[in-house]
């Protein structure tokens, strides 16, 4: 490993897939229902900026990482929360997001 690269500069890909799979999810779900509303593209942008925001603070602040990703995980949780109670609550988007919001903060 490159000397000076925490374990926390590797969340990031697999922050960009989580949040690209979010989107997916969202935009799949909104279509079988047709219910596209303003509230749900908020959510599809919040999730194509957000990795990149998360990266963003971890460079900004490389001493807080740990608090960082901490306060990302967080973030994380609650978005995949909504996302789930968008969907329903319905048992294979849940437990896909769950799997994603795990493998994330692994």
């Amino acid at each position: 490993m490159i000397k000076g690269l925490s374990r926390f500069a590797l969340y990031y890909p697999l922050r960009i897939v989580g949040a690209f799979f979010i989107v997916f999810v969202i935009a799949l779900y909104s279509y079988q229902f047709d219910q596209f509303s303003l509230y749900r593209y908020l959510l599809m942008g919040v999730m194509l900026v957000y990795p990149h925001l998360v990266r963003y603070f971890g460079w900004q602040y490389p001493q807080d990482r740990l608090k960082v990703e901490l306060r990302a995980f967080l973030v994380d949780s609650f978005i995949i929360g909504l996302v789930v109670h968008l969907t329903g609550f319905t048992p294979l988007p849940a437990f896909a997001l769950v799997t994603v919001a795990l493998v994330n903060s692994l």
